[in-house]
């Protein structure tokens, strides 16, 4: 009895043996019909143009897909979409790809796939990085009262950040750093020029030891929208703006080192301004004796906002318009700019 158990044991033994092989060499025949991709890398870049590497095992060949939409997401998505459709097959062997002719300083995901069993495909996909550009800052806003400065410019859809230096007129170093956003801000004195600029910089495969930077920016004068003579101690807003003997007079304090100033006029709340005169840097008065060929009057509204503006190696900085200031009756009176229109 125990000699046919034994030997009935055996048989159970090989059948499971032949079954495991068979089992296996099926799926070994069907794994070497496909091959898979990995260790998808951003190797080189432009600031029009984005080159990847990657790893192929198996035999077939690999198709690429890719999508410039900024949203992560959906570019994920739509590259994927692109890959499984097979329209762009890289030549058996080949593991690198560039793809041109980008818009400059933007995003694009690569999607990689194979086709693997009975012709499926399942793609990979990575977000890569053109290089940055010389973004150039400019003055957003000065708020005279707070002493505050803040620089703005054009984010790039590549950058991952931005450098920055910020100096007095002389190039002394006031401050310096990095912030992620288009925007930051820097505490002033009125009436003194100031100057920034920055440099994007993009970590490629989102690694800060593969940092590429753009060029630094050229410099950029920052400088206060005049306001008038402080009163009691307290920062002015608004310019000392009346009318008398059919002039419109307007008076503010001057700002160290400008090149001269630009007078703006409008006869309505959000109407046009009309730029009627250029004074000198060392004048802090304008007499306007007329304003479209007519005297000005005593009963009437004037809005007015003075612009400091400096010159540069042939380039024209301004303060811009934050405030605006009128005649009202026997005082002068303000308003901020936002609320012009």
């Amino acid at each position: 009895m125990k000699e046919k158990f034994f030997k009935f044991s055996q048989m159970l033994v090989a059948m499971a043996a032949f079954a495991i092989v068979f089992t296996m060499g099926g799926d070994s025949t069907k794994a070497a019909s496909y091959g898979y991709v990995s260790n998808i890398m951003q190797t080189a870049q432009t600031e029009t143009s984005v080159t990847i590497s990657w790893t192929h095992t198996g035999p077939g060949v690999d198709y690429i897909g890719y999508s410039t939409d900024p949203d992560s997401g959906n570019a994920g998505k739509q590259a994927k979409a692109m890959a499984e459709s097979r329209q762009i097959a890289v030549p058996k062997g080949q593991t690198s790809y560039t793809i041109s002719n980008l818009a400059p300083h933007s995003t694009v995901c690569f999607a990689i796939g194979t086709p693997g069993y009975k012709n499926s495909m399942y793609a990979s996909t990575k977000h890569c990085k053109t290089q940055p550009g010389v973004a150039i800052p400019r003055q957003k806003e000065w708020y005279r009262a707070a002493l505050t400065c803040w620089i703005e410019w054009d984010k790039q859809a590549c950058a991952d950040g931005y450098e920055y230096i910020f100096t007095d007129s002389r190039g002394n170093v006031i401050d310096q750093g990095t912030c992620t956003g288009g925007t930051f801000s820097e505490s002033v004195k009125n009436n003194k020029i100031y100057k920034v600029q920055i440099r994007a910089y993009s970590d490629i495969n989102n690694r800060q030891e593969q940092r590429v930077y753009s060029e630094w920016s050229p410099w950029t004068y920052l400088m206060t929208q005049p306001g008038a003579k402080p009163r009691r101690g307290q920062t002015q807003l608004g310019l000392d703006v009346h009318v008398s003997g059919g002039k419109l007079i307007v008076d503010w304090e001057k700002v160290d080192d400008v090149s001269g100033y630009y007078i703006y006029i409008a006869t309505k709340k959000g109407g046009k301004f009309t730029k009627v005169k250029t004074c000198k840097a060392s004048t802090g008065r304008a007499v306007i004796k007329k304003f479209k060929k007519k005297k000005f009057k005593s009963n009437k509204k004037y809005y007015v906002f003075v612009q400091s503006f400096k010159d540069v190696n042939g380039q024209r900085y301004n303060s811009g318009m934050n405030y605006i200031s009128y005649n009202n009756g026997r005082y002068s009176s303000f308003i901020y700019a936002q609320s012009w229109n």
